[in-house]
């Protein structure tokens, strides 16, 4: 310990103290110093303003050795380092809860120098480079308020953005507090940073977003808030700053942070809060500027910030005397982009003026009662969401002010229609169909008159001076014009001319068609006196209805109708009557000929040459009633025979009744197709190919016939196979194989069906039949080319024939696999559809007889 001074060391001995000024080295230990007003109360205790302890070797140690703790001549003290170059050195290991933030009170745990790796238990990572990097805190088990609890330093300024990360779920309020503090340079102390407070909560419900945050100004930098979310693991995270300009802070540290998530009204335990310059990944949630928030320094004269901005609500700027003259235009005339719904409702008493360019690019621009749109003369307004005028006139002064919309215009919704990509205007129509289209629940009415004649008139280069006087609007070598008159006592008149125009004299429309009032209609008749009253010719595209008991009626020359006969009929002074429809060669004609009542199968149609001789022998060439069509009907009113009338079918491009494809004999009863030349002994003679896609059963009669074809149809082909007479149903097919000596010098050659070449003999023949049970069904045959056994071998599991041989002896050659051995083969099964037919056949009434041949079906 050094040497006492001014203390004396006292001892007892009963009643007496004796003091010396120098105690004995070995009472040290006993030594209790004792200033004026000090009590012992233990161990050596030092108090008093001048209390100090002096060391002799600079070491507190438990042992007296050269360890513990050590105090150096300057102040320095080092643990276990007797040549400390800091305030404090420390040389080992910091264990477990040894460092206390004192602030607080809150043990942050490991304290871990130098190592990037896994901390473990360590609750602050630095790494060992010479800079801070980045720094990390984990939240721990309960509610708690930190500081420092990330840092971000760089000697040098990044650009772009800063990331503030979380652990914190994107969630229906998700809570989100920070406090930052913002180091204008990268060695300056904390009691020169800007302070930022940055809080708020993210909620779905409508309008929502993450509330509460906003745009600052540190040092004169006005720096961007976002909110964002990781797109791979969903996390929050705060950014800030621009990515396109320099980071203006060098430093950044997260000093306190409250974080939470989900429906409960606690903050979360176990966050996490980190700070990089990374922005892969995150993608912007919202990015807002708190209108209550604004900083005084971006309000001046006349203008309001320096850069752009962005408000989630309404900008409402109270005072006795606030309004918006000359206070809002656009940042500059290039185009910039302002949303309307940054002016919203500029109410009665103020106006917005624009003395540039400016593009209102969204929102709804809304003009109260009483409000004024005041534009410079060259200015143009030009809208592309909505304008919404109420109680307010659109007044257009000037004789060359127009109102453009380069978009739909739309007035009190669907009233006045414009649309933008045809020009076309709806009353009542939001999407007109012509120039003008007025829509079904509204009229198009004109007002009569004042004048006595109570009319009103549409005219083309036309127009009615007031007077019932009409006037050409414009002067043209043939125009002429076109109109309607609505007339009181007249009805409606419709007017058409081709002729010279001068503009503005007087001219008598000339009158086509009138509907009077009395429903009358004429047609080149000034005074109609029928329903339809036409002068001139007409025709009818469509039908024309005659009611029941009404005739149309055909006149001759002389007007007389003859009433003896009604309905459809023709009285002509001429023998020549004729009912046709004509067109142009390219065109289709339908001519129809109908009878329709409710009688059904009774009605009747008769084409009748009546030669006035009477009735009793007529015949009917043709004849049709609801059940039979005939050609040579012998009687329709039950008297009369058939006539000896031949009928002809012709085809296309004949020249001769010779080349009718259908022939009728009447006198022999006889029919021919495709030749007139008819066999004497047959009643039917066809010269041609005959394709019968049916059965043809012939009874107990046989078929004489060259070819018998059965056809398959495989995968959509047809297949034929020419047959012999077999019992049974089956099919076969032969060839020729050429066997060839193997290593066990046997010849040998495999039929495999699987190989066989599809549409060859053997594909199909395995196609259309059925082997049965180890192909018991199947027969083969085998016959060599020359002296030698042949046979065979089934396997079926591999749908393969193998065919041995042996030459005879003496057929040995020096070289056999040289010489091949030739078979052919022939190979017969049932038809795949045997079991559904039988050898005997039938007719009608049992059994056939004799003499039955092939049964076709």
């Amino acid at each position: 310990m050094g040497t006492l001074t001014n203390t004396k060391w006292c001892t007892t001995n009963g009643s007496v103290v004796n003091c010396t000024t120098n105690p004995p080295v070995t009472e040290i230990a006993d030594i209790y110093v004792l200033n004026a007003g000090d009590t012992m109360t233990g161990p050596l205790t030092m108090s008093g303003s001048s209390a100090n302890i002096i060391l002799g070797s600079n070491y507190l140690s438990g042992d007296g050795g050269d360890e513990g703790i050590f105090v150096d001549s300057v102040g320095k003290v080092g643990i276990k380092d007797a040549a400390p170059s800091d305030e404090l050195s420390v040389a080992g290991t910091i264990g477990t809860n040894l460092l206390e933030i004192s602030d607080y009170g809150y043990a942050l745990g490991g304290f871990h120098v130098g190592d990037i790796g896994d901390p473990g238990t360590d609750n602050l990572i630095v790494d060992g480079t010479s800079e801070l990097k980045s720094a990390i805190l984990t939240g721990v088990s309960d509610t708690r308020v930190f500081r420092n609890l990330a840092i971000l330093g760089v000697s040098s300024s990044p650009t772009g953005a800063i990331v503030i990360q979380t652990n914190i779920p994107q969630d229906d309020n998700t809570m989100i507090q920070l406090v930052i503090n913002l180091y204008a340079s990268y060695s300056e102390g904390i009691k020169n940073t800007t302070e930022l407070i940055i809080g708020g909560y993210w909620t779905t419900e409508a309008n929502g977003g993450f509330k509460g945050l906003g745009l600052v100004n540190t040092s004169g930098n006005k720096i961007q808030v976002r909110i964002a979310r990781n797109s791979s693991n969903g996390k929050v995270a705060i950014i800030l700053g621009d990515i396109g300009n320099t980071w203006p802070h060098p430093k950044v540290a997260v000093t306190k942070a409250l974080l939470g998530y989900g429906i409960s009204d606690t903050y979360a335990d176990n966050w996490s809060i980190a700070i990089t310059t990374d922005l892969s990944g995150y993608t912007n949630m919202d990015t807002v500027l708190d209108k209550t928030s604004i900083p005084a320094t971006q309000v001046t004269a006349g203008t309001f910030g320096s850069g752009d901005y962005t408000f989630p609500g309404d900008l409402s700027v109270s005072g006795a005397s606030t309004n918006f003259r000359n206070a809002i235009q656009a940042v500059d005339g290039s185009g910039s982009l302002i949303d309307a719904d940054l002016l919203d409702t500029i109410s009665s008493g103020s106006f917005l003026r624009s003395d540039t360019t400016d593009n209102y690019t969204s929102g709804t621009l809304t003009f109260n009662s009483g409000t004024e749109l005041d534009m410079a003369s060259s200015s143009t307004l030009d809208i592309n969401g909505n304008l919404s005028v109420a109680d307010t006139n659109i007044a257009l002064d000037g004789a060359s002010t127009n109102f453009l919309a380069t978009g739909n215009l739309s007035i009190n919704t669907n009233d006045l229609y414009v649309q933008k990509s045809t020009g076309n205007v709806g009353i009542g129509a939001t999407s007109p169909k012509g120039k003008l289209h007025i829509g079904p629940a509204y009229a198009l009415s004109f007002d009569p008159s004042t004048d006595t004649h109570g009319s009103s008139t549409i005219f083309h280069n036309a127009y009615n001076d007031g007077s019932d006087v009409y006037k050409w609007g414009y002067t043209h070598a043939s125009f002429g014009s076109r109109g309607i008159k609505f007339k009181y006592n007249d009805g409606i008149k419709f007017y058409a001319d081709n002729v010279a125009t001068t503009a503005d004299t007087v001219f008598t429309p000339t009158q086509r068609m009138v509907i009077r009032n009395d429903g009358n209609v004429g047609i080149g008749v000034t005074g109609p006196t029928y329903k339809l009253d036409v002068n001139g010719t007409g025709r009818f595209s469509g039908d024309v209805t005659l009611d029941a008991g009404k005739n149309l009626k055909f006149y001759d020359h002389n007007g007389t109708y003859p009433t003896a006969i009604g309905g459809f009929i023709w009285d002509l002074n001429n023998d020549n009557a004729k009912i046709y429809a004509q067109q142009a060669a390219s065109d289709q004609i339908d001519f129809i000929f109908k009878i329709a009542d409710n009688v059904g199968t009774t009605d009747r149609f008769v084409y009748w040459i009546d030669s006035y001789t009477g009735e009793t022998d007529d015949a009917y060439p043709l004849y049709m009633d609801g059940t039979k069509v005939v050609l040579n009907y012998p009687t329709v009113f039950g008297t009369g025979t058939s006539k000896d009338m031949d009928f002809y079918l012709m085809g296309s491009g004949s020249s001769a009744l010779s080349n009718a494809y259908i022939f009728g004999d009447a006198a022999n009863k006889r029919v021919g197709i495709g030749t007139t030349n008819l066999d004497n002994d047959s009643v039917l003679t066809i010269t041609g190919n005959v394709k019968i896609n049916g059965d043809v059963d012939l009874g107990q009669y046989k078929l004489s016939a060259g070819e018998v074809d059965p056809r398959y149809e495989i995968d959509g082909v047809v297949y034929a196979t020419y047959g012999h007479s077999t019992t049974g149903l089956k099919e076969e097919t032969t060839g020729k194989v050429e066997l060839r000596m193997n290593t066990n010098h046997e010849y040998q050659y495999v039929i495999d069906f699987d190989e066989a070449e599809k549409e060859s003999d053997l594909w199909l023949f395995k196609e259309i039949t059925v082997f049965g049970d180890d192909w018991n069904d199947l027969v083969v045959t085998l016959t060599p080319e020359g002296k030698a056994d042949v046979w065979y071998e089934f396997i079926p599991e591999e749908n393969k024939i193998i065919i041995y041989g042996e030459l005879g002896t003496g057929t040995f050659g020096s070289s056999p696999q040289d010489s091949p051995l030739k078979v052919s083969y022939r190979l017969m099964a049932p038809r795949f559809d045997w079991p559904e037919r039988d050898t005997n056949l039938y007719n009608q009434t049992g059994k056939a007889g004799e003499g039955v041949g092939i049964f076709v079906r």
